[in-house]
């Protein structure tokens, strides 16, 4: 056990058996964060790319399943650059993965918030962990213990799906009331008249007046506030 914002880095020895790692202790090693020797023993490896191995698991006959798992609020490896990774992973289940849904996760049937997003087909799984940056284990270790035990278990990490389809927008053959107007310019149409010229809705699409003039002064005001703010930090 240890104190909130503190890491007990005692493993105890039936851990270490557990995980076949006993050879550590054996050798006098011991936990510590960022340590120099495991990186100076893999700098050889360093910048080579695993695409080729993370393919050949996934495409392996007995389908051994893959978690790869993200903080959202992960600034060293930004979930959207690694979601869009696995999407153009070149393995058989790569058209199907890319249309597969996502779904909340929750630890708890009865919590009322999501631990975080799934996306998964065939034995390719990607988890993004809410409230978690880099070290997810240590932002949120109950999560993560829900998770390995999940996986481990191969229960079910599909809650509740999100309804996060995009319909695609048609222009509409008669004028509708609508704040941003995709209607064809020589659309007659009194709600939305055409934008000004420069407003970005020029062509082949239009947008409301009012709207965009919304815009563009919510703009000025953010920048105005943001340069008036690095200018007290400077």
């Amino acid at each position: 056990s240890w104190e909130e914002g503190t890491l007990n880095t005692k493993i105890k020895d039936e851990v270490l058996q557990a995980i076949h790692a006993t050879g550590a202790t054996e050798a006098g090693l011991t936990y510590e964060e960022c340590t120099d020797p495991p990186y100076y023993a893999l700098a050889g490896h360093d910048g080579q790319g695993t695409v080729a191995d993370i393919v050949q698991v996934l495409q392996d006959p007995s389908k051994p399943r893959l978690l790869f798992f993200n903080g959202v609020e992960d600034l060293v490896c930004n979930h959207v650059g690694n979601e869009i990774a696995l999407e153009n992973l070149p393995w058989r289940g790569k058209k199907n993965y890319a249309k597969a849904k996502r779904y909340a996760w929750f630890t708890d049937s009865d919590s009322p918030k999501a631990a975080g997003f799934m996306k998964e087909f065939d034995n390719l799984l990607f988890l993004k962990v809410l409230d978690a940056g880099h070290m997810v284990p240590m932002d949120v270790p109950d999560v993560s213990l829900a998770m390995i035990k999940t996986f481990m278990s191969r229960g079910s990490f599909s809650s509740s799906a999100q309804n996060i389809g995009v319909t695609p927008i048609e222009p509409p053959s008669s004028c509708t009331e609508c704040n941003i107007c995709p209607a064809p310019k020589d659309l007659d149409c009194p709600t939305c008249p055409a934008a000004p010229s420069g407003s970005g809705f020029d062509s082949p699409s239009r947008g409301c007046t009012k709207e965009v003039e919304k815009a563009k002064e919510e703009a000025e005001a953010s920048i105005e506030a943001n340069s008036t703010a690095f200018g007290n930090t400077a």
